[in-house]
């Protein structure tokens, strides 16, 4: 699902003094149109709505936290190395699939976690970033769509959970999802084994349109994400970025 939409406010004025007239040009308000932009990747996000019945904003301090998180030190060495692997940028990597800020990034909107009616067996949020214009998240398509891409995710997500857990592995697979017109998404589901806590399953859709990127990412400590959840979830999502990139 992809979201575009770009909002601009500016003023103008008048003058007339006695034979003189002067115009002021139009000053854009750099303070409005990031709210406008927080509010826009805020109107795409997860929603509870979009789950089923029972389930409940957990708490921070009840969410868990999947996959575990690698030494800061090991997160910028697995960085580096995935952007060099895809011949991208650091930013656009550490943007996409770490915390850090993408080129020309206006706002991000992270929502609360999402469980289950079991508890935190099953959780679910979402983040968007809005970027400064349509063509910077269409070039960010490219990162996905590299024939090396499946490798050097394979290499960065195993990486981060030695570096977290020792001992640890992750199998990856690519998922095909389908996004409504004015929306491309792109799936990865990491399935990881951690010594003495047994399986846990974590997926990432990325949704690009306009001028937003929107990541849903469901988890699980169970054998698999079920369908029945996230399918409805992720649709609801992706609907409302293309809606707003028409």
């Amino acid at each position: 699902a992809v979201l575009v939409l770009v909002v601009a406010v500016a003023g103008g004025y008048l003058i007339n003094k006695k034979n003189n007239t002067a115009t002021t040009p139009p000053v854009s308000s750099p303070a409005t149109s990031a709210t406008a932009d927080t509010a826009l990747a805020a109107s795409v996000n997860l929603r509870l709505a979009d789950l089923p019945v029972g389930w409940t904003q957990s708490p921070p301090a009840q969410a868990v936290i999947r996959p575990p998180v690698a030494p800061a030190a090991a997160q910028a060495t697995a960085a580096n190395t995935m952007a060099s692997c895809l011949n991208t940028s650091l930013a656009v990597v550490s943007g996409l699939f770490d915390s850090g800020s993408l080129p020309g990034q206006t706002s991000l909107v992270q929502t609360p976690v999402f469980q289950s009616a079991a508890g935190s067996s099953f959780e679910m949020a979402s983040r968007t970033t809005t970027l400064a214009s349509a063509g910077q998240v269409q070039a960010l398509d490219a990162v996905f769509t590299n024939p090396k891409f499946d490798t050097c995710y394979q290499q960065y997500r195993t990486s981060l959970a030695q570096a977290a857990a020792p001992g640890s592995t992750v199998v990856v697979q690519p998922v095909t999802l389908t996004a409504p017109t004015g929306a491309l998404a792109f799936g990865v589901v990491s399935t990881y084994t951690l010594p003495g806590s047994g399986t846990e399953v974590v997926g990432d859709a990325y949704v690009l349109g306009g001028r937003l990127v929107t990541v849903i990412q469901p988890s699980t400590n169970g054998a698999a994400i079920s369908s029945n959840v996230f399918g409805p979830a992720f649709n609801a999502v992706a609907a409302r970025v293309a809606a707003r990139a028409r």
